[in-house]
C-alpha cells in the first residue's frame, strides 16, 4: 500500500506544499479510495481542509501531535504556535473561522 499525503508529510519524505500532486494522482489514480482517506486524511480534517485552506498546516500539526485541530488551536497560545513553525496571524485566522462555523467554543 503506498503512504499518503500526510504520512509522506510527517516522515519527511514531503514538504507540505506539495498536496496538490496529491489530489492529482488520486484523480488519475483508479483506486476506490476516497480522497480523504488517499490523502491521510480523516473525512472532518479533509472538509475543514477544503473551507479553509489555511486549516492544512494545523491539521499536519495536529495529527502530528496526534490531537485535532480544534484541540491544538483551544490549548496554544501564539507563542507554542510559533514554536511549532506555524504564523501565529494563521492561526488565528483559523481559529476565528473554527468558532465562526461552531467547531470551537
Amino acid at each position: 500500500m503506498s503512504k499518503t499525503y500526510v504520512d509522506d508529510v510527517l516522515s519527511g519524505s514531503a514538504p507540505w506544499t506539495d498536496i496538490d500532486d496529491y489530489i492529482e494522482r488520486w484523480h488519475t489514480s483508479e483506486g476506490g479510495a476516497s480522497i480523504h482517506a488517499a490523502l491521510g486524511m480523516s473525512r472532518h480534517d479533509y472538509g475543514l481542509f477544503v473551507e479553509e485552506p489555511r486549516s492544512l498546516r494545523f491539521i499536519l500539526a495536529a495529527r502530528e501531535g496526534d490531537e485535532s485541530v480544534e484541540d491544538l488551536l483551544a490549548k496554544s497560545d501564539d507563542r507554542a504556535i510559533a514554536a511549532r513553525g506555524l504564523d501565529p496571524a494563521d492561526a488565528k485566522r483559523v481559529r476565528d473561522w473554527l468558532v465562526k462555523t461552531g467547531r470551537l467554543s
